[in-house]
């Protein structure tokens, strides 16, 4: 998930549900918002060496690689929240809540948790070069279609912690977006995007792969956009009520 949608997707949420959250979080409400796009932006060193990525529960993905980077988002996170809690400074200190939104928002796109290596970044044990990720792509250029979807503030579910919401919000997209208890020929898109356990997903170490079709959000025909716009809408919805369930139990 591109800056610019992360941005449209936290102010999407501050703004939907703010009468249901602490008078402090909109008083900051523009550095949660600029937070969630500059875990991307800023601290550029910091963010090669710590990648976005969920690391499942018997996953091959390592915590660590050659005592240098950390393939997956656990370490930063943890970063993240102990930055939270201690900072004095309000300014600084909400736009750190807007760099754990901006993982908790990573944890609703598949090519973030299934886990499938992409770009920008370092290559991958340094013999590997990037892999653009399409769909990343197609949403930053349909950015202004991603709206509030249909949810009831009321009978929204409760986050205990940052790290229930970024578990859940991960298990959720793995369990109810992904399907991935199914068998993979009966997964909705697994065309699109394929879980590390495929026969392929050793072609980068730990990673799933993209599926045969995902070209098909970079080079699609008019007829192919309306299920590639029903796939963002349901990834994007999901953010969305992620977004909001965290900002609610602040």
């Amino acid at each position: 998930m591109k800056p610019i949608n992360h941005k449209r997707i936290t102010e999407i949420s501050l703004n939907f549900c703010k009468d249901k959250i602490n008078a402090k979080i909109l008083e900051y409400k523009n550095e949660i918002i600029q937070g969630s796009a500059d875990e991307d932006e800023t601290q550029l060193l910091s963010r090669a060496l710590n990648w976005h990525f969920y690391r499942q529960e018997n996953s091959p993905t390592p915590k660590k690689v050659k005592f240098i980077f950390y393939p997956t988002s656990e370490n930063i996170f943890q970063k993240r929240i102990k930055q939270f809690q201690s900072e004095k400074d309000l300014k600084k200190k909400y736009n750190i809540l807007g760099r754990i939104i901006h993982h908790i928002q990573d944890m609703t796109t598949p090519a973030h948790i299934l886990p499938i290596y992409h770009g920008p970044g370092l290559p991958f044990y340094w013999n590997k070069i990037f892999i653009d990720d399409y769909f990343e792509n197609f949403l930053a250029k349909n950015n202004n279609l991603i709206e509030v979807p249909e949810i009831n503030l009321e009978n929204l579910e409760k986050f205990e912690s940052f790290w229930d919401a970024y578990h859940k919000t991960a298990e959720t997209t793995l369990s109810e977006i992904l399907k991935i208890n199914l068998p993979s020929e009966k997964r909705p898109y697994s065309k699109f995007w394929k879980h590390w356990t495929e026969e392929e997903w050793d072609e980068v170490s730990g990673f799933g792969i993209y599926g045969n079709e995902h070209q098909k959000f970079q080079n699609y025909e008019n007829d192919d956009l309306p299920e590639l716009l029903e796939i963002q809408k349901k990834i994007t919805d999901h953010a969305i009520k992620s977004t909001i369930i965290l900002l609610r139990g602040l």
